[in-house]
């Protein structure tokens, strides 16, 4: 439980003190305004909203592990995505994949 704990933390903790503080520069770079930097960041979290059930129900019946393993992997490719972006339209895909797979919360806590 410790160790699911402090994987959790961690997947947290570069979320708000990366992804978030940088972001916003990197959009406004490819020139988006304020509402298309605030459409991405509420895309993450309108999909991450919706499937969250579907993952802690997912957790009840295949265990905890594969699926937190499924979505660090998920993550992955939605880092490697928003790493190798060039246009405002890979950076969307990549925060819809993010907000698709990103559940380790609601699958780490799911009892």
């Amino acid at each position: 439980m410790l160790k699911i704990l402090i994987f959790l933390f961690l997947d947290v903790l570069a979320f708000s003190g990366v992804l978030i503080s940088t972001l916003p520069f990197l959009i406004h770079e490819y020139g988006g305004n304020i509402l298309l930097i605030t459409i991405i960041f509420g895309s993450f979290s309108f999909f991450q909203f919706f499937t969250s059930p579907f993952w802690g129900s997912l957790s009840d019946r295949f265990g905890r592990k594969p699926l937190i393993v499924l979505n660090c992997f998920a993550e992955i490719l939605a880092n490697l995505i928003l790493a190798i972006s060039g246009s405002l339209l890979m950076i969307f895909l990549s925060r819809i994949i993010a907000g698709l797979f990103k559940n380790n919360v609601s699958v780490g806590t799911a009892y």
